[in-house]
């Protein structure tokens, strides 16, 4: 059994206890990338405006009319919560270029990156298949104190697995578990894709 293959059957047993609690009833490696949460912003007040705004976006996202919350975005005030609708309506169209623009303008323009909108940022990028980005937007989130929580690591776990890097998702289910995160049944399932994917999972049980 090949290293990879080991950490991966390590892996594969940490999640077991989290697929049995999930399923009973009611009970990096480092990589180079543009920065872009290295200057600290300040809190802004949302306008009145910008809040309905946000609001509308968020109805049109989940009707998948990216198109249009988009387009809502330009319009009026920004507001932090515009930005984290304008970032999902990229992920929704799998443009993760444009989900990491908006992240740096939203930054630029003095607004803070929350859990949020990191995690559907790394969603963007794993949609997109933009994977080297997806993990350096996860060391970038510990590099400003932002603690990257479950399903922020299952987004980036998504990203290895439709890229084809499964042997870049094994450290990241470590680092979960090194963090105290209790991986999940979406873990557990990407992590088998991964594997699946690249056509190790057989001999990872040898």
């Amino acid at each position: 059994m090949t290293n990879a293959c080991a950490i991966l059957v390590l892996a594969l047993a940490g999640c077991a206890d989290a697929w049995s609690s999930a399923t009973r009833p009611c009970a990096w490696r480092g990589h180079t990338a543009v920065r872009v949460g290295a200057v600290r912003c300040t809190e802004h007040a949302a306008p009145a405006g910008a809040k309905q705004r946000a609001r509308r976006m968020r109805e049109l996202n989940s009707e998948k009319r990216w198109g249009e919350a988009l387009a809502l975005f330009e319009e009026g005030d920004e507001d932090a919560s515009c930005y984290l609708q304008a970032i999902r309506a990229h992920s929704g169209r799998g443009d993760g270029p444009q989900a990491l623009a908006t992240l740096q303008r939203m930054q630029s323009n003095g607004f803070n990156a929350t859990l949020e909108v990191y995690t559907a940022t790394i969603r963007a990028c794993a949609t997109a298949l933009h994977w080297p980005i997806a993990l350096s937007l996860l060391a970038d989130m510990s590099s400003d104190g932002i603690v990257a929580d479950t399903a922020c690591y299952n987004a980036a776990l998504s990203a290895c697995d439709r890229s084809g890097q499964w042997e870049e998702a094994l450290p990241l289910v470590q680092q979960m578990q090194d963090e105290g995160l209790r991986p999940d049944r979406v873990t557990l399932n990407t992590l088998i894709s991964a594997a699946s994917r690249a056509g190790q999972w057989q001999g990872s049980l040898r």
